[in-house]
């Protein structure tokens, strides 16, 4: 297989900058001095006189007589019967029960032989039978 190469031509849109110049509107500020008067309160000092009604207060001495409670502590001396434990050791009875070992004889029967109980002649040294 062989490549081929093909050229075809297509139309296409290119942007070229341009250089314009158009008028606008700017706001500007500049510096400008103004004055204006205004109002301002100071205090200015005066001296006047003025009548003022008072009352003088003169000092008296005066005796009066009045009742006081006084309380004064006073030891008084008081019994008072109380109840308290105290350990006391007492004897007491009191049944025990005691298991004492007493000698008592029984009867039973017992074989001077090899009898066979023990199961032969053969077993009796094992059993104590000899």
């Amino acid at each position: 297989m062989v490549s081929e190469q093909l050229t075809k031509e297509v139309p296409y849109t290119v942007c070229v900058p341009q250089q314009r110049t158009r008028t606008v509107n700017v706001q500007k500020c500049r510096q400008e001095t103004r004055t204006r008067d205004y109002q301002v309160t100071r205090m200015v000092s005066s001296q006047q006189s003025k009548e003022v009604p008072y009352t003088v207060m003169v000092p008296q001495q005066k005796t009066r007589t009045y009742t006081v409670t006084r309380y004064q502590c006073v030891p008084e001396e008081k019994t008072q019967t109380y109840t308290v434990c105290v350990p006391v050791q007492v004897q007491k009875q009191v049944e025990v029960k005691v298991c004492k070992m007493v000698a008592q004889e029984v009867q039973s029967a017992v074989s001077t032989g090899c009898c066979g109980s023990c199961g032969g002649c053969a077993a009796a040294s094992s059993c104590g039978c000899n």
